[in-house]
């Protein structure tokens, strides 16, 4: 059985007519650079995939969107470590991205306090000018669309 498409831009939101289930799909998704190709590692991945990264600060600037429209005084929310920005290919309207670290790869024991502080800082500050800018959104859960 095919589920029902309503297409908002590039972002398809689909229902199950047998379960009712709902799920969000953005084709252009598919177009993603694919990670992994047969490395074993994450250290491996991670080395190769260090020159192309767009979330490296040397790349950052030039390779992530920025927020626009009326109401944003900023192009990035930065605090500490952490970046947040729109994501480039979204699920929903208010989608974005937020960076962790400055570093380019870290193994799971090297997350210290201080890079989740900084994101747990700068994730609710993005809400906070999303609410203040569009009283209407909403989170993308299953009820929201």
């Amino acid at each position: 059985m095919e589920f029902s498409r309503i297409v908002g831009g590039s972002v398809e939101y689909r229902s199950d007519p047998l379960g009712g289930d709902q799920c969000r799909i953005n084709p252009e998704r598919a177009t993603r650079v694919r990670q992994g190709g047969g490395l074993t590692t994450a250290a491996e991945l991670a080395a190769r995939s260090r020159d192309g990264c767009p979330f490296c600060p040397e790349h950052l600037e030039e390779r992530t969107p920025v927020f626009q429209g009326e109401g944003w005084e900023i192009d990035r929310i930065r605090i500490g470590e952490a970046v947040v920005f729109p994501n480039l290919i979204p699920l929903c309207e208010n989608h974005a991205v937020a960076v962790v670290s400055r570093r380019h790869y870290l193994a799971p024991g090297e997350f210290g306090c201080g890079l989740f502080r900084d994101n747990l800082l700068a994730t609710p500050e993005y809400l906070r000018t999303v609410q203040r800018l569009s009283g209407a959104a909403r989170c993308c859960g299953r009820s929201t669309y």
